[in-house]
Parts: C-alpha cells; sequence; structure tokens
C-alpha cells in the first residue's frame, strides 16, 4: 500500500527499507543491557526510542540491537 503513494518504496531490489521522521522523541524507552524492554522481544533503538541525537547515531545504535538480538 505505501508503495502505491511513494513509488519504489517496496522496490524488490531494496535489502532493508528505514523510515526516518522530522521528530526525535520527548521520552526513552527504557531498555536492559541486552537492549530489550520490559516487553520481551521488543528491542526499542534510535531516535524514535531516545537513544540516539541523529541518523548516524541511530544506524549505530540499530546495529548494536541487530547484534543483540543475533545473540539471543
Amino acid at each position: 500500500m505505501f508503495d502505491k503513494k511513494l513509488k519504489g518504496f517496496a522496490d524488490p531490489d531494496s535489502i532493508l527499507t528505514g523510515v526516518e521522521t522530522r521528530s526525535s522523541s520527548p521520552v526513552k524507552i527504557v531498555r536492559d543491557e541486552n537492549f530489550v524492554s520490559n516487553i520481551k522481544g521488543i528491542y526499542p533503538c534510535g531516535e524514535g526510542a531516545g537513544y540516539a541525537g541523529g541518523i548516524m547515531s541511530a544506524s549505530v545504535d540499530g546495529i548494536k540491537c541487530a547484534i543483540s538480538i543475533l545473540k539471543s
């Protein structure tokens, strides 16, 4: 459905699609040392979760969360 509004969003050659907004989070979703929130299986990361201040730090935080998921 989103591809109909934004042509190319669901391109078959895409490996990863990320959404970026123009705002940051006024709150921080608490997570433990393994990057997991109080809801098992939920890994809050990046700017929207309150763990980054820009696109680069959000990317790095996302990589850290992905590594944590792979380890679990």
